[in-house]
């Protein structure tokens, strides 16, 4: 499974990794603080991601976007790629929550809460 961030010492420089989103996705970086290798600054947003032409273009859980750019898919419960889950709060895939006696689905492992590509 292709990953963005785990840490925010994977994004480098003072952009932080927002840990929720599938493969996580690095934040925070501008014409001044550029993203990990592979990847370009959403403007405006201030999130990296993956240049596309088709969503096999992106990791599961993303879509290709008419800008050509991977972003977060939009779903309904039960149909993100397993093992994602449907955030309903923000109707997008996301990496699902662990510990309190809640394993992560394989081949996640559980860090600090939410389970993430090993």
């Amino acid at each position: 499974m292709p990953v963005q961030c785990r840490t925010d010492a994977e994004c480098g420089g003072s952009l932080t990794c927002q840990r929720s989103p599938p493969g996580g996705i690095c934040f925070g970086c501008s014409a001044t603080m550029p993203c990990p290798s592979g990847l370009d600054c959403l403007p405006g947003i201030g999130a990296c991601s993956r240049g596309c032409t088709t969503a096999a273009d992106c990791a599961p859980g993303l879509d290709c976007s008419g800008l050509g750019r991977c972003v977060l898919r939009t779903c309904t419960p039960g149909d993100c790629p397993a093992p994602y889950v449907c955030d309903t709060t923000t109707s997008r895939c996301a990496r699902p929550t662990c510990g309190g006696g809640t394993a992560c689905p394989m081949p996640l492992v559980c860090s600090a809460g939410i389970c993430v590509e090993p």
